[in-house]
């Protein structure tokens, strides 16, 4: 069997049962500096060799959104060197801008891949080991060398999405999380690259990337890093 290796996970569950109150993440990580710091600290004494940057919701879309334009730099810098302190290996989490293009919404494409392109830019300078992307976009950067890693966003649940994904130029895929490990090793066998599976945490029982059930209900989008966890709530 080849190394396995650890990396950390449910970041935003457990800033949430540590106060996290759902305004700008990145302002409240870095006025909360040593609870972030005791939680990455407690994912490396647990065994974790790889830690993420807490930038899901820290592209110029979403900072914009959080009333904090203009800061995409300074944010994505300050969060890097904190999960700096705590690893070695570090992957740069990009999430979702929140905005749709084409046929789904009014923002014209290249605005979209230019906010991508800002934060990416921002943290491959800063010295991430690799990308955790949601969207094929960032599989387009011609000067973005840093490897990609297609996220759990992604919604790659069958051996076709998979192949996909790596044939745009990911090496590694997350799956979704609610897969068997029948499942799981056929689309390894199919997608002949590295696989990335949650074991713990925020497993989603609904279809992982793809579930709208909490924006539905409450107007908090998954894809925005505000999932209510509505499908694993008690109903009478």
């Amino acid at each position: 069997m080849e190394k396995l290796t650890i990396l950390d996970g449910a970041t935003g569950t457990e800033l949430i049962k540590k106060g996290y109150d759902g305004s700008n993440q990145a302002e409240w990580i870095l006025s909360h500096q040593d609870i972030f710091e005791e939680l990455q600290s407690s994912y490396r004494d647990a065994g974790s060799e790889v830690l993420y940057t807490p930038t899901f919701v820290c592209n110029g879309a979403q900072l914009a959104r959080s009333g904090a334009p203009g800061r995409v730099g300074e944010y994505n810098r300050k969060l890097f060197e904190i999960t700096k302190k705590q690893g070695t290996i570090i992957f740069g989490d990009l999430g979702p801008t929140g905005l749709l293009s084409g046929r789904l919404g009014k923002t014209p494409e290249q605005e979209i891949y230019d906010i991508y392109y800002e934060q990416a830019s921002v943290l491959e300078e800063c010295g991430v080991d690799a990308f955790i992307i949601r969207d094929l976009r960032l599989c387009a950067f011609p000067d973005i060398r840093v490897p990609l890693h297609a996220s759990t966003q992604c919604a790659i649940r069958d051996p076709e999405t998979a192949r996909r994904y790596v044939e745009a130029g990911c090496s590694r895929i997350v799956l979704e999380r609610q897969l068997s490990l029948g499942q799981i090793r056929g689309i390894s066998t199919a997608a002949g690259c590295e696989i990335e599976c949650f074991v713990h945490g925020a497993l989603c029982v609904g279809y992982s990337g793809e579930c709208r059930l909490s924006e539905y209900l409450d107007g908090r989008s998954a894809d925005r890093g505000a999932c209510i966890q509505a499908c694993r709530s008690l109903y009478d």
